[in-house]
């Protein structure tokens, strides 16, 4: 299957054929200059800093605890070599394209036809909320092919003889993810349990859970220790202990007396006058306004908790109307006939997926397995802004799941149809 594979064509005249399409797209839409919105500034200006002065920082002054380094080091690189936002722009597509190709090599491993696969690539290509973001200066591109190109190794670990250095590529790789976006902190600490029970059960070599715990430990533990060193802040990211996180979550919110950012900076002003904290630095006003948000937050419990499930349905079902308002196109701006297309294509790919699920008796391999929690958790965790572009990360682990249990369902389908036949057959004898 493999082999056969490699001598296919079709995917390598696929991605090409992105590449070119995208580019197309990129001068005549946009004029090959780079989408700067929401945090973008941020991320150059951090960029920037570390090439011109070799100092982690977004302001060139105080030392940045707000962002991890991931992104800004991937930005940073290209600054150096003489690359512009547009050459990242650029990048970003090749990289998109490059992750259809590990992602056709996914369906290989999952014993896939090359059809489905081809099928599988195509679902995940129509994400346009993901075609959009890639011209975008943010994480969403570079964090996406990431988690796809980890995955690859874990499988080849999984699948080919567990070797040792698909397991080394793979944890080095969720590891720079997490580098680049904090959110996957609890997932990371979660398989370091579940590599150690894996290894005590004599599953994987301690090799191996020594590997991703050594990794998980100098990207996080080595973060924390640079904050608290440089801003007295121990803490891997004060992006979610501020308002921006915190309070941010009610702003969609008709129940809120105020708005839920003025509110919090009010209560802040309040509690810690201006020349009561005077000699504290950026980060360390940050780190108290996240515990006032907090506290904000606790004594509104229903109107939190009502938040989340609107960031739930809205990541799940919404379509690229976020990304649109943001970047400033969108085929689906507007509820409209193409809104209402890409919300069917999003509602038939969830219904196979969990078809499969419900066709495998929930008896999933560790593949799945892996795909349903992680998709799960990233889900569950972007819930309070619930923005449709942070469906982009699971979104195509939730097609390539689907798609690898696409011939069980229609096994199961076509058995349901025998069965269907042969009674109407016996009632009519």
């Amino acid at each position: 299957m493999i082999k056969t594979r490699y001598e296919n064509i079709s995917i390598f005249i696929f991605c090409a054929a992105y590449i070119v399409f995208s580019l197309v797209y990129f001068y005549l839409i946009h004029g090959f200059n780079a989408q700067i919105i929401g945090d973008s500034e941020n991320y150059i200006d951090t960029a920037e800093n570390l090439v011109e002065r070799l100092f982690f920082s977004a302001d060139g002054i105080n030392a940045d605890t707000n962002r991890t380094p991931g992104y800004p080091l991937f930005l940073a690189l290209f600054y150096a070599l003489g690359g512009n936002n547009a050459i990242i722009a650029v990048v970003q597509i090749i990289l998109v394209a490059v992750k259809f190709f590990v992602v056709y090599k996914i369906f290989a491993l999952l014993n896939v036809s090359v059809r489905l696969s081809l099928l599988g690539v195509f679902l995940i290509v129509a994400s346009l909320t993901s075609f959009e973001l890639q011209f975008a200066i943010l994480t969403e591109t570079f964090f996406g092919f990431l988690i796809v190109l980890s995955f690859y190794f874990l499988l080849r670990f999984i699948k080919l003889g567990g070797h040792f250095y698909d397991f080394a590529i793979y944890a080095a790789l969720f590891n720079y993810a997490l580098f680049v976006r904090p959110i996957l902190v609890y997932f990371a600490a979660f398989l370091c349990v579940a590599f150690l029970v894996a290894a005590l059960l004599k599953k994987i070599k301690f090799s191996a859970f020594f590997t991703f715990f050594i990794m998980f430990a100098l990207c996080y533990g080595g973060w924390i220790t640079r904050n608290y060193i440089q801003t007295d802040v121990a803490k891997y990211s004060t992006n979610a202990a501020g308002d921006q996180y915190f309070a941010w979550i009610l702003e969609y919110d008709s129940l809120a007396d105020k708005d839920p950012r003025a509110a919090v900076r009010d209560i802040f002003n309040e509690k810690y006058p201006s020349e009561t904290i005077a000699h504290l630095n950026p980060s360390q006003k940050a780190a108290l306004l996240g515990e006032v948000a907090k506290d904000y937050i606790k004594q509104r419990p229903i109107d939190y908790i009502g938040q989340c499930f609107m960031g739930l349905f809205r990541e799940l079902f919404g379509p690229t109307e976020v990304a649109g308002r943001q970047i400033g196109f969108s085929l689906t701006r507007s509820i409209g006939v193409f809104g209402f297309i890409y919300i069917f294509y999003l509602c038939g790919i969830y219904a196979l997926y969990l078809a499969g699920i419900a066709a495998q008796k929930f008896k999933l391999d560790i593949a799945q397995v892996y795909i349903f929690i992680l998709s799960a958790y990233l889900l569950v965790a972007s819930a309070p802004p619930g923005h449709s572009r942070y469906r982009d990360p699971w979104w195509q682990l939730i097609v390539i799941g689907a798609i690898a249990l696409a011939p069980i369902v229609k096994e199961r389908f076509l058995e349901l149809k025998n069965f269907i036949k042969t009674k109407c057959f016996q009632k009519t004898l």
